[in-house]
């Protein structure tokens, strides 16, 4: 994901370049490390919970009332959930189901041995956007070198679009978060938002060309602050370097 934020060239003007270099960077700065601290925290505790006797039993009728009260402590998650190798899962919300994740990819990426944190979907058992921190779940036995299933515990939007959006400089300015592929996940035009069920159009690919050009620098991790036509008025852009860009490693068992 990527952050950047737009702060009015009016107010700009009334102080110097470098005065607004540093505080908007700061302001956007504060509010990314933020973002990544939250998520930092919820994978650790799905990467902890996921080494449980209880959740290596892959056994629900004895996972559900130890995750619901996890849910309940934590109080930071939507959900818990267990995925079987082929796909099946039973979670907190609706118990056991009927459907199949195998096609996600933050499913087959815990498979293969890597926690991740997803871009932002519809998820099949709520219909709710989510984002998944998923990690995989290892056999107690030190023989099986491949993962038994898949833990992860999901998190609402609201909360990264609570932070993105006090992001502010000024009446004029605002923020807005992208997901890998350059779609919007947090912006205040609503018609823009993209989940990977219902994709709005890539700002790395729409005709706007100040606005392509940013969000090319956000996806590629580019900084710095320049002067652009962006909403039919000039505004200072400011670029972020993407959280959760760092690759992941295999989780140790």
């Amino acid at each position: 994901m990527s952050i950047s934020a737009y702060f009015s060239y009016q107010a700009a003007r009334k102080i110097t370049l470098e005065d607004l270099r540093g505080k908007a960077f700061l302001e956007v700065q504060k509010g990314v490390g933020e973002i990544e601290e939250w998520l930092h925290v919820r994978k650790v505790e799905v990467q902890t919970l996921a080494h449980t006797s209880t959740i290596r039993s892959l056994d629900w009728s004895v996972a559900e009332p130890y995750l619901k009260s996890e849910v309940e402590r934590i109080n930071e998650f939507f959900f818990f959930q267990i995925v079987s190798p082929d796909g099946l899962f039973s979670n907190t919300k609706v118990g056991r189901s009927n459907k199949n994740i195998k096609d996600r990819d933050y499913f087959q990426k815990a498979l293969a041995g890597k926690s991740n944190i997803s871009d932002p979907f519809i998820s099949r058992s709520t219909g709710i956007p989510l984002i998944a921190i998923a990690t995989p779940i290892w056999s107690n036995s030190p023989t099986n070198n491949s993962p038994i299933g898949v833990f992860h515990g999901n998190v609402k939007v609201d909360h990264i679009a609570k932070v993105v959006n006090s992001l502010r400089y000024g009446k004029n300015s605002y923020a807005f978060a992208l997901n890998s592929q350059g779609e919007a996940i947090v912006h205040p035009d609503s018609a823009l938002m993209s989940t990977v069920e219902k994709p709005a159009p890539s700002l790395l690919k729409i005709p706007d060309r100040n606005l392509n050009a940013i969000a090319q620098q956000m996806v590629n991790k580019q900084q710095g602050i320049q002067l652009m036509e962006i909403d039919g008025t000039k505004k200072y852009i400011t670029p972020y370097v993407r959280w959760g860009s760092k690759k992941e490693g295999e989780t140790p068992r």
